[in-house]
């Protein structure tokens, strides 16, 4: 008898640790097709809603960072105390400006690597 309900009581917290992680696993499940669903799928920047297009670390503790994010882009300065926005435009603007430097550099914008 004494040794019964030490072994119903450990029981019942493996199968509520059990049941905790099924939830949590579902619950994770989710929150994962979601992202994916929100990220396109097919791997273009534009279907996020919220991408990182690019970074340019100035410091240890400070960057310049290109956001997409829907029609628009932002250009945003990181540093230990906050964010600020340097600029924005639309994607016509962006699109505009990189038809622009193709045509008076002869190069493609896409395809000049760092």
């Amino acid at each position: 008898m004494d040794l019964i309900q030490p072994l119903l009581s450990a029981a019942l917290v493996v199968a509520l640790l059990w049941a905790t992680i099924r939830f949590l696993q579902g619950r994770w499940a989710r929150n994962l097709s979601l992202k994916r669903s929100h990220s396109g799928g097919s791997g273009t920047a534009s279907a996020a809603p919220l991408c990182q297009a690019g970074r340019v670390p100035l410091g240890p503790q400070h960057a310049v960072h290109l956001v997409r994010s829907g029609q628009r882009c932002f250009l945003l300065a990181t540093y230990p105390s906050g964010i600020t926005c340097l600029s924005s435009w639309s994607e016509t603007e962006v699109s505009a400006a990189r038809r622009e430097t193709e045509f008076a550099s002869g190069v493609s914008v896409d395809r000049v690597e760092p």
